[in-house]
């Protein structure tokens, strides 16, 4: 749609690093991509997405054994 999203990961609060992780965004979803995961890649993964001044989030716990 129009204005295009805005959409940001966190893990635990903080920016994702992007030599771990690939995110692709489309019209319709966001995929997060864990490259070799470990367990230190568990944690709390949050979704925020931005349209003009409105604003929602997603959560999801992720446990890596």
């Amino acid at each position: 749609g129009k204005p295009k999203p805005v959409i940001s990961w966190t893990k635990d609060g903080q920016p994702l690093d992007t030599k771990k992780v690939n995110i692709r965004n489309s019209d319709k979803d966001s995929i997060l991509f864990i490259r070799k995961s470990e367990r230190d890649d568990s944690g709390n993964y949050e979704m925020t997405v931005k349209v003009d001044s409105f604003e929602d989030k997603a959560s999801l716990v992720i446990q890596i054994v």
